[in-house]
């Protein structure tokens, strides 16, 4: 069974990294055609007629729920400027993102890159027959991608926006400069404020308070009701929302950690622990409660993305590794503690007056950054495991005291 085990991870690897080749030669062909026809898209995009009215492109960097929630401030501001437009959003059904979008009543429509678009070679030329039909006359590439500069040009979208960083791969800097406009990304500034800075030609103003959107699903309601009741939560329950994996294994606390912090909470305020994650957690929930002494309620299988925020709006506090999950209760308002470890905490942290972002002690420096070089994976483990679990559990005392009854 090992072995079998062993040739089906094997066999995997082999084509996924087979697709990955096909995609990248796919995507030099791309940007060689893209180099020859050049002045026939942008004649075409500079002839095409505006009677329509403002038809806005936004493309967020489509396979990270976190990234995709700090856009959604643009939508607010391209919307409070443009009431009578009409804004798309692109995301990739590969990554199964686009659920967290749904309800957000800033977006006309949300595009998906379908899956055969995206793998099959000739795909990704319907996809951009697809963007063409709709007649977009302006496009945010928020994702600093190639491919949406690909997207915006066979697109033919007079007004191209793109962010540009010192750090890009080579396939940017073959086709940045096939972009009307340029916004340079400066270190230091957070990343929402780099993403409304895209809005300066289009004289949207930087809105006074950023605000994330996320809408639950009032659907979804009565099932989460329904959920927590068969579990023996009643109303007045203090309920504490956890999240133990972050995607990637870089940034993740350790297991033994998140049972000793479970059980330490639900001992000092009588707290009912909720445990989130996809089908990929299920071990990893089972363990931390398997340590813990069977504290807590696993929702593996039983939420989708879009029904997510209906239970976590539910929590008096939310407490989770540097991840899309801390970008949705912070969009809810929902009291949360961010354990950052490697992370760049100046970069895309929660700001609220309800949010404590935790960093490592010591000088360790952040290795994980949204628009440069990852750092050393050594010094990454490091400022996970610096944090300890009575420097999370005395951050959840200040935050408790702080919401009180609220």
């Amino acid at each position: 069974m090992v072995g079998r085990a062993c040739d089906l991870r094997k066999s995997f690897s082999h084509k996924f990294l087979e697709m990955s080749l096909a995609l990248k030669i796919r995507e030099h062909v791309l940007i060689a055609g893209a180099v020859l026809l050049y002045p026939f898209f942008a004649r075409k995009a500079y002839r095409r007629k505006q009677s329509k009215g403002m038809r806005f492109l936004v493309m967020p960097r489509a396979n990270k729920i976190g990234d995709i929630i700090c856009a959604t401030p643009v939508f607010q501001a391209l919307k409070e400027r443009y009431p009578d437009s009409f804004l798309a959003v692109l995301v990739g059904d590969y990554f199964n993102t686009a659920d967290i979008l749904k309800g957000n009543p800033h977006i006309d429509e949300i595009i998906l890159i379908e899956n055969d678009e995206f793998e099959k070679w000739f795909g990704m030329s319907r996809f951009f027959k697809k963007i063409r039909e709709k007649q977009f006359n302006c496009s945010i590439n928020l994702a600093a991608s190639s491919l949406g500069t690909l997207i915006t040009l066979f697109g033919v979208i007079p007004k191209r926006i793109k962010i540009t960083h010192q750090y890009r791969p080579f396939t940017e800097r073959l086709t940045d400069w096939m972009n009307t406009e340029a916004v340079p990304y400066i270190v230091g500034i957070r990343i929402p404020i780099v993403y409304l800075q895209t809005l300066r030609s289009l004289n949207v103003p930087m809105p006074e308070r950023i605000k994330k959107t996320v809408v639950p699903d009032t659907q979804s309601d009565a099932k989460t009701e329904d959920f927590l009741r068969k579990r023996g939560i009643v109303a007045g329950d203090f309920l504490i929302g956890m999240s133990v994996s972050a995607g990637s294994l870089i940034k993740e606390w350790s297991l033994k950690r998140w049972a000793a912090l479970s059980k330490k909470l639900a001992a000092a305020h009588g707290a009912k622990i909720i445990f989130i994650g996809g089908p990929e957690d299920h071990d990893k929930i089972e363990e931390v409660m398997r340590n813990n002494g069977g504290i807590g309620i696993s929702t593996v299988g039983h939420f989708s993305l879009r029904e997510l925020p209906s239970l976590m709006k539910r929590f008096r506090l939310f407490l989770a590794v540097d991840s899309g999950t801390v970008h949705i209760a912070d969009a809810l308002g929902v009291p949360l503690i961010d354990i950052v470890g490697p992370v760049d905490p100046n970069e895309q942290t929660p700001e609220g007056d309800t949010s404590i972002i935790l960093t490592p002690p010591g000088n360790i420096s952040p290795s994980v950054f949204a628009f440069r070089p990852q750092g050393d994976p050594k010094i990454a483990r490091r400022a996970v495991e610096a944090t300890s679990v009575e420097q999370v559990f005395a951050a959840c005392e200040r935050l408790i005291k702080k919401i009180g009854d609220r």
